[in-house]
């Protein structure tokens, strides 16, 4: 079984309060890890640059988007329909599920 990456994620942050108005980073996690990308923004430039950062992420193929059932990330092919289900357990409960509720 291969072992799946978590996806990257950009969030803003507030920084160090030496420059008021100024005082934002930007940090780039996957997992618990993580790396500054950007310090020293302003609140609203912060936001734009990590929203611009996760449509980045999200866009290149290969990058994990998350299985419907379990949340779990999953490793999308860059060509084909996009996987749902992270596995073929998650895939047979996600059909349980429906013919459940149709009852």
């Amino acid at each position: 079984m291969v072992a799946q990456q978590e996806p990257l994620v950009a969030t803003p942050e507030l920084g160090s309060s030496r420059h008021p108005g100024k005082q934002w980073t930007v940090r780039v996690r996957r997992g618990p890890a993580g790396v500054v990308a950007s310090w020293g923004l302003a609140r609203r430039d912060a936001e734009a640059l990590a929203e611009r950062l996760n449509e980045l992420f999200s866009e290149r193929p290969g990058l994990a988007s998350t299985c419907t059932v379990c949340g779990l990330p999953i490793a999308q092919a860059s060509t084909g329909r996009p996987r749902l289900y992270c596995s073929v357990a998650c895939s047979q409960g996600a059909y349980r599920a429906r013919l459940r509720q149709r009852g």
